[in-house]
């Protein structure tokens, strides 16, 4: 799955998520852990190709083929979808005065935010890339800033999600446009952020189009958070509806493969034995 399938999925999610928000009882979000798992992951491959990239050294990707511009994308693509997602279950779960949800979703979004320090670092470092690269790379960076505000505000307007937003003021005004009460046009809510969806998915294919190093991590964690909704919410989603479909068949067996990758690089003292918890 690339960087521009995972920008759509934001904004599928955007737009759909009142339908999770809507369940009258509160339960653990499906797939959250299989989210977690894949997110850690590939944290742990983004951090071995970001440190070899520091280091000189090459290649920076052995396994998993791609180029710097690819993993970039994939890490703006994704922290658009991580802050979309953060915000939809932490709604979820204050909507139903729990925590659980919250809690598994926000580790995933700091862990975020520990990668974005370090993409901003490698950019204003210039390791691995050219200058006018840099330059290409900051302008996608500030779409994507700009993008996550507009996708968060049909969700701002039943719910507190200004912490998950780059810019507060940004995220009000498009939530002005969205409010009955306040937009400009003069069409009803749900038509607006529809249009408002397609309007950024127009746009994400020519934004986004390297290659990702880490499709299928992307895949895994698309159909986690696909696992959350009904199978009709993805009826006309095209390769949406497909992950929903390829997570419905899969098993419990994918989260420990998950966790048993993780813990991989792990060096187990003389002595000591690691345990890996199943989920489940």
């Amino acid at each position: 799955m690339q960087s521009s399938e995972l920008v759509e999925l934001a904004a599928v999610v955007s737009r759909r998520g009142p339908s999770l928000l809507a369940g009258s009882d509160p339960q653990k979000v499906a797939g959250i852990e299989d989210y977690w798992a894949v997110s850690k992951c590939r944290f742990e491959r983004w951090n071995r190709a970001l440190g070899r990239m520091r280091r000189t050294e090459e290649p920076v990707f052995d396994i998993y083929p791609g180029t710097v511009r690819g993993l970039f994308e994939e890490m703006l693509g994704s922290e658009v979808l991580t802050r979309i997602w953060t915000a939809t279950v932490t709604a979820y779960d204050r909507l139903h005065e729990a925590d659980d949800n919250e809690i598994v979703v926000r580790s995933v979004f700091i862990g975020h935010l520990e990668m974005r320090q370090r993409l901003l670092q490698a950019l204003w470092q210039g390791n691995g890339f050219e200058s006018s690269d840099a330059v290409a790379l900051n302008r996608l960076r500030r779409r994507a800033e700009l993008w996550t505000d507009m996708l968060l505000a049909p969700l701002a307007l039943g719910h507190s999600v200004d912490e998950f937003a780059f810019e507060s003021e940004r995220l009000r005004q498009f939530k002005r446009e969205l409010d009955p009460a306040t937009a400009t046009l003069a069409s009803n809510a749900a038509d607006r952020a529809a249009l408002l969806e397609t309007s950024i998915r127009s746009a994400i294919g020519l934004a986004f189009n390297a290659r990702s190093p880490n499709a299928d991590l992307n895949a895994q964690l698309a159909a986690s958070i696909i696992r959350a909704f009904a199978a009709d919410q993805f009826d006309d989603c095209g390769v949406l509806r497909s992950l929903w479909m390829m997570r419905l068949a899969s098993t419990a067996d994918d989260t420990q493969r998950l966790l048993d990758e993780l813990f991989r690089q792990e060096t187990v003292r003389p002595g000591t034995t690691t345990h890996v918890r199943r989920f489940g």
